[in-house]
């Protein structure tokens, strides 16, 4: 039987991508859609047939028992809201990132999911991407790391145009949004940090006016048998000339590359292999495991009531960044959100 499913923020991500995905899936059928603009919602309800929401509170009080799931893009200040009030109804929820705008938050959305019992994921599509597993696979065949290289850059003409142009609605700017896949491809790889020290800058657009980060250079390092043995760099951009993906890892067996079109690996024997990106599935087949995926765990039940602890490291890495960034020193993310010690709820 299919889950039932709300689609909460009409915005690009969810009417270009989730929306014809979700049509497409036979694990869910989309029974709903909400947003603050009228003018959107009747149109995308008539083209999926589907009742159309402006109220989300309201609608809920008299129809959530025919909700199972939620999927949620909205402006980062508004999904803490928009949580309340799904989780109030016992209505599982699928957001885009960031988890959260703050550690604060971060700590009040663990909570909220625990107290109601629900289950709550993030769309962090690299993690279902058949590219970005193999990496990982090979990153596994390189020896010890001690070396590690990423950027994620871009270049966007008008950066004061939108929420994404205020703090105050968006919580940040490179790092927090764009930079955010990256922090999850880190941690997911190689697991959080001992510490961060980070630089940004702004204002690299003139003549437009914004106060978030356009740019962030953020040094890290992870210690093994006491030192700090793995050193890296991640640079995030909105400002760059092009735009492009690399992550580079050494080790005491050779090195991997990643980047938009390939991965390379280079052993120090001297063999060398390449995989074209053309060679993996397509963007929309990426999208179709992810949701065959939070199908498959929403439908067992398993993350009902707890937090992914990836999740939480992710903030804890975003929170030293920023943190780091103000003070002008390194700053070590457990120290800033401890996921081991601190009870923010339940933890997978």
């Amino acid at each position: 039987m299919a889950l039932k499913a709300i689609v909460v923020g009409l915005g690009k991500q969810n009417v270009q991508d989730y929306l014809p995905a979700l049509q497409a899936n036979d694990k869910f059928e989309i029974v709903a859609v909400c947003d603050l603009e009228p003018a959107k919602v009747e149109e995308v309800s008539q083209r999926y047939d589907c009742k159309g929401v402006v109220e989300l509170d309201r609608f809920l009080v008299g129809n959530g028992r025919e909700i199972d799931v939620a999927f949620v893009a909205v402006p980062h200040n508004q999904y803490k809201s928009v949580i309340w009030t799904l989780a109030k109804h016992g209505i599982d929820i699928i957001k885009e990132k960031p988890f959260a705008m703050c550690k604060a938050e971060a700590a009040q959305i663990a909570q909220e999911v625990y107290r109601n019992n629900v289950t709550l994921m993030m769309t962090l599509q690299r993690r279902h991407d058949p590219f970005f597993q193999t990496f990982g696979e090979y990153i596994g065949s390189i020896g010890d790391i001690h070396n590690v290289s990423a950027q994620y850059v871009m270049n966007i003409p008008q950066l004061d145009e939108g929420w994404r142009s205020q703090k105050s609605l968006a919580g940040g700017g490179a790092l927090i949004d764009l930079g955010y896949h990256y922090v999850d491809l880190l941690i997911w790889y190689f697991g959080i940090p001992s510490r961060v020290f980070c630089n940004m800058s702004s204002g690299n657009r003139p003549k437009q006016r914004y106060d978030v980060e356009d740019t962030a250079a953020i040094q890290f390092a992870y210690k093994r048998n006491g030192r700090d043995s793995v050193i890296g760099q991640l640079l995030l951009s909105r400002v760059h000339w092009n735009k492009r993906e690399h992550l580079r890892v050494i080790g005491t067996k050779g090195g991997a590359v990643l980047d938009n079109e390939k991965i390379t690996v280079d052993y120090d024997n001297g063999e060398s292999l390449e995989i074209s990106r053309e060679d993996f599935p397509s963007q929309s087949e990426v999208l179709q495991r992810q949701l065959n995926y939070f199908g498959s765990k929403l439908l067992s039940g398993e993350f009902a009531g707890k937090i992914d602890p990836h999740f939480l490291e992710q903030m804890a890495f975003v929170e030293a960044a920023y943190q780091s960034a103000t003070d002008s020193c390194p700053i070590g993310p457990s120290s800033v959100l401890s996921v081991a010690t601190v009870n923010y709820g339940s933890v997978v």
